[in-house]
């Protein structure tokens, strides 16, 4: 049972980094999503890991029950090819070997036998003959119980079969009755009638237990980045496939809403929109003071949320011209990737020069909110464009 709750809690958490992946994926946030497909990609391979030591410990569990009956036969060696070595000069050989069950038609099969190739190597040869002692019914295979005289073991007058063919007719089906050689020194004892073990199955709750993982993993991960979700179908809709902040009028609203949340004020006196992250000033209890407030996506947890990205500042007003506050839904935010668009197409006509950095401002001047482009260009030089509010050039 313990087993099961292990698939149950791994599958949940599989499908939870997928999930935080996607998501991550979706909001452009790669550091995220590496992490998110790293998880996935372990939690599955522990979910393989842990079907395959339960199958192990089945597969042994059968093997004793097989071989607690004690079904020995003649083998007669036919090749010997060594498949690797160790450091004490011992190596593991593949050894294919005919077997002569008493009631059954001799057949084919390979085993691996540990050998030293110094004292072992005049023993272990094409021709030798070995007791060999039945431990899986599903391929033949044997293991030596036992060395034999060779001259006891006579010649077949059949070509040997295959395993499968011998185990359908004789042991499955009900082929007519076959007489193997008598050998000294082996009892004769019915391969026949082995009892076979039914084949190891899983556990009748694995599969369920996976699905409910599964759907409780991704069900876990869209309550925690719900919001995400929800501005991430918000921009497709929109056609905003950006995901940086300046020119995704969702992911910008998104973080201004955050510096509100954490300030505790319902106005601005001007937001600064950058690649991935934004600052605010925001209204202070001190006299002719701001609050500047700077929050990121970069070093968010959750894909699409923000995190503080400085500590809160008290400083002057600074760029703000007559210090008039606006509240979030004085901003018409749908307008940012058209004056985005305009600023970098204006300012790549006008100036020499690649970006080092753009930004959008929002503040009150001249007693109108506006937008301001700014692009840094590696020229040195700037390029500052004002925009109103449904996106109309201002001083052009």
């Amino acid at each position: 049972m313990l087993g099961i709750f292990l698939v149950l809690i791994l599958s949940c958490l599989s499908t939870a980094a997928l999930t935080y992946a996607l998501v991550a994926i979706a909001e452009g946030q790669w550091d995220p999503a590496l992490m998110g497909g790293i998880g996935f990609v372990a939690g599955v391979a522990a979910i393989v890991g842990l079907a395959a030591l339960a199958q192990r410990g089945q597969d042994l569990v059968r093997y004793r029950m097989i071989r607690e009956q004690r079904l020995v036969a003649p083998a007669v060696v036919n090749s010997l090819k060594r498949i690797d070595s160790e450091d004490d000069g011992r190596g593991n050989y593949r050894i294919t070997a005919t077997v002569f069950p008493p009631d059954l038609p001799p057949y084919r099969t390979q085993f691996d036998q540990r050998l030293d190739p110094i004292t072992d190597a005049g023993v272990w040869q094409r021709g030798m003959a070995f007791r060999a002692q039945l431990v899986n019914t599903e391929t033949g295979g044997v293991i030596h119980a036992g060395k034999l005289d060779a001259a006891a073991i006579p010649e077949s007058d059949r070509k040997p079969k295959a395993w499968e063919a011998v185990r359908r007719d004789y042991i499955d089906g009900d082929a007519a009755p076959y007489h193997g050689p008598k050998v000294a020194g082996v009892k004769r004892k019915s391969w026949r009638s082995v009892e076979v073990p039914e084949a190891a199955k899983p556990h009748p709750l694995r599969r369920p237990m996976l699905v409910v993982g599964a759907i409780a993993g991704i069900a876990i991960m869209v309550l925690l980045c719900l919001d995400s979700i929800t501005n991430t179908i918000e921009r497709v809709q929109r056609g905003e496939l950006s995901t940086t902040v300046y020119e995704s009028s969702v992911i910008a609203r998104a973080g201004a809403q955050d510096i509100l949340d954490r300030s505790g004020s319902e106005k601005f006196y001007a937001i600064f929109l950058n690649d991935n992250n934004l600052s605010a000033y925001v209204q202070s209890e001190r006299l002719e003071k701001v609050e500047d407030w700077r929050t990121s996506r970069d070093s968010a947890f959750l894909p699409g949320t923000f995190e503080p990205w400085t500590e809160m500042t008290i400083t002057d007003y600074n760029e703000l011209s007559d210090g008039t506050v606006f509240g979030i839904d004085d901003v018409r935010w749908e307008t940012l990737p058209k004056i985005v668009a305009d600023g970098r197409a204006v300012c790549e006509r006008d100036y020499v020069g690649d970006f080092n950095s753009q930004q959008v401002m929002i503040s009150v001047k001249d007693g109108e909110l506006q937008f301001e482009y700014r692009g840094s260009l590696t020229s040195s030089e700037n390029c500052n464009l004002r925009y109103s509010m449904d996106g109309k050039p201002i001083g052009r």
